[in-house]
């Protein structure tokens, strides 16, 4: 069996199993309701209106699906309508991944066309473009006031203006006044912000990177990653300058955030590396003028779609690709071979999945394959295959089990971001040759 023959037989086993809204449903009940571990929480591992792990992820893959065999429209269709209902219920926004984006998006990128799905799109587009508009003065009146945000949930990808900005870059007709009003914003947060006479970085946040507390982030930190840090904007303000969506001091911008990340390079035998947090500790106090990142040794993030260097690689390039700057695509290449040479770097990657699993390294190292061909990064998009391959169970209702070994357990997921419909998504990019006919990539800011 080719590769290709045997990805194609692969998709159609995932269709399969996530075809049935019933079936999901059911699935996702009795697990959310099992027993939690001795004095944990529940993990509630399903939502109806999220773009991770709801109805618009599931219409999200069988939108793309329908464009290779109409059979499955009726089943994008379906989610899709599970979705509105499910947002009708209980409105509410919460940037690209639940809400009105996360619908907006699934609509978009399942429309065939300009005429399908009008009625409903331009409802969508009415409401993000309030919410856009809701958040954007929040954040503005933040950055008037010159203090430090306290998490990365108002700008960031997942909940924030980077998430509500790669929404309305996908649609067709965008509410170009939202958009350029979170570019702006956007390209404000680049502006260094003074604490108790510290420059730090504008993205600077004073809580702890996650919801385990580490005792190097108590005084806060500055995110390095894609989901939730500055490497997001800079993907944005990259691929909607390339579209032509430009505002005041863009260019500025992603200069200022490439020269941070050259600051903020650290390095060991095999070449560059940047850790996913930087701590207070690593900004020296000065007078004036931009923060100043003090040199150290920091952990190896370990590769990933939303940390480490492959997404931050592919964020580089498109930077370069937009800004005509090969140097960047230079230092991404470096940052690249270096990580292929330590191959204990994945050694931390237990789960399949987009987000932070097996699926989204081999996806982001085909595209990067795509900006330059290289043997060595095929060679590893094909290693990363090998191991989503090897953690396929087909006794698990979704063919993929998501281990947690902190709850001593694994977990079944239909959903886009740490699920089986978004690794569906990237076997059939890998299938059709990374040429997606939908902008399902654009969650990712992949392109």
């Amino acid at each position: 069996m080719t590769t290709a023959t045997r990805a194609a037989q692969e998709v159609q086993d995932i269709a399969q199993r996530l075809r049935d809204p019933d079936h999901v449903r059911a699935v996702m009940a009795a697990q959310d309701a099992a027993t939690p571990p001795p004095g944990g929480e529940p993990v509630a591992t399903w939502s109806p209106t999220s773009l991770a792990s709801g109805y618009p992820a599931l219409a999200l893959f069988y939108g793309e699906l329908a464009r290779h065999d109409s059979a499955y429209r009726g089943t994008t269709h379906r989610y899709l309508g599970l979705a509105v209902d499910a947002l009708r219920r209980a409105p509410h926004h919460n940037g690209l991944y639940s809400g009105f984006g996360a619908v907006a998006f699934a609509a978009e990128c399942a429309a065939h066309g300009t005429s399908d799905y009008t009625s409903l799109r331009g409802t969508l587009r009415t409401s993000l473009g309030s919410a856009a508009r809701t958040a954007l003065a929040r954040e503005t009146r933040r950055l008037d006031d010159g203090v430090p945000a306290d998490g990365f949930r108002a700008w960031d990808l997942i909940t924030g203006l980077t998430g509500l900005g790669c929404c309305l870059l996908t649609q067709r007709d965008p509410d170009t006044e939202a958009l350029h009003g979170v570019l702006t914003a956007l390209v404000r947060l680049t502006d260094p912000l003074v604490v108790d006479g510290t420059p730090f970085p504008g993205w600077w946040v004073t809580s702890q990177p996650s919801s385990v507390p580490q005792p190097a982030f108590r005084g806060g930190h500055a995110n390095l990653g894609l989901a939730h840090g500055i490497l997001g904007p800079l993907a944005l303000l990259s691929l909607a300058w390339e579209q032509g969506h430009r505002v005041a001091r863009q260019e500025e911008a992603v200069h200022t955030v490439m020269e941070f990340f050259a600051q903020a390079e650290e390095r060991d035998e095999e070449g560059p590396y940047w850790p996913r947090c930087l701590p207070r500790t690593r900004f020296t106090a000065s007078a004036a003028g931009p923060p100043t990142v003090a040199t150290t040794a920091s952990p190896l993030p370990g590769p990933s779609w939303c940390y480490g260097t492959p997404s931050l690689a592919h964020t580089f390039h498109l930077a370069a690709r937009a800004f005509a700057r090969p140097d960047w695509s230079a230092r991404a290449g470096e940052a690249l071979r270096a990580m292929l040479r330590r191959p204990h770097e994945a050694g931390a990657v237990i789960e399949p999945g987009l987000c932070h699993g097996w699926s989204g390294i081999e996806h982001v190292m085909r595209c990067l394959h795509a900006h330059s061909p290289d043997p060595e990064v095929g060679e590893a998009a094909n290693a990363a295959g090998a191991c989503l391959r090897a953690a396929r169970d087909p006794e698990a209702p979704f063919l993929y089990p998501v281990p947690n070994p902190r709850l001593g357990r694994s977990y079944h997921l239909p959903g886009f971001l740490g699920g089986t419909a978004g690794i569906g998504l990237t076997l059939l990019a890998g299938e059709n040759a990374q040429r997606a006919h939908t902008p399902w990539q654009r969650a990712l800011l992949l392109g």
